[in-house]
């Protein structure tokens, strides 16, 4: 699935390049347009017209009566994916029946192209790293249980269900490639987004301090382990 909205229209191409550079796996490429205007015809992919009114989680759903695949990759509009992504985390969910979403690492480059950083959304714990669902594959069932709420971070939320349940699985290896700049510009909107989940439904009590640990993890982006 590719999610194409006004923010990102304009990346389509590239990643449709990256795709079709993927390697040991055929794909079908599925594009769930919100754009205001629509997205043009595609050879290699069908487009799906849903309209920009359409909430995110109703266009997965859209999405899933247009396939009968049983694995789903996410891709984003302007994170590149590297060549082996979706072979390496299709075979990771073969070996592991249990796993129904899996999640891997994102590389952080700057404006000259050079890697800076990497993030690891296993290990931002309560509030996964900004653009984690770029690098996310899901059996289809558990995509399913995606809600269709246009104000909730209904990804997120379906995400921490599942690793609620034990169903979630990491690969800790970067597969796909953002800009830096970008990144730390959406951190705000992920610790909100967490913030969301947490009082609707809210785990065993945490200690009182412990959102301003939270807190202070973002402000030193502790999760970004250097890779120099």
């Amino acid at each position: 699935f590719i999610l194409v909205d006004e923010s990102n229209w304009r990346e389509l191409p590239l990643c449709m390049a990256d795709i079709g550079a993927q390697r040991g796996v055929s794909v079908h490429v599925l594009v769930l347009d919100r754009t205001r205007s629509g997205i043009a015809h595609l050879s290699d992919a069908k487009v799906l017209r849903l309209g920009e009114d359409v909430s995110l989680g109703e266009a997965y759903r859209k999405g899933l009566q247009s396939t009968s695949a049983d694995l789903i990759a996410i891709c984003t509009p302007g994170v590149r994916m590297l060549p082996e992504r979706i072979a390496r985390q299709r075979r990771e969910l073969t070996l592991n029946r249990h796993v129904d979403l899996l999640t891997s690492n994102l590389v952080l480059i700057d404006e000259d192209g050079c890697l800076v950083a990497e993030a690891n959304p296993h290990k931002a714990e309560e509030a996964p790293t900004p653009l984690w669902q770029s690098g996310m594959m899901i059996r289809r069932g558990a995509l399913a249980r995606i809600g269709r709420s246009d104000d909730l971070p209904v990804e997120l939320f379906l995400y921490i269900r599942l690793r609620t349940q034990g169903r979630t699985g990491h690969l800790d290896q970067p597969f796909s490639v953002a800009s830096e700049s970008e990144f730390n510009a959406m951190i705000e909107e992920s610790l909100r987004d967490a913030l969301a989940v947490r009082r609707i439904s809210p785990p065993i009590q945490p200690p009182a301090d412990h959102w301003r640990q939270v807190r202070r993890k973002f402000d030193a982006q502790s999760f970004l382990p250097s890779t120099v």
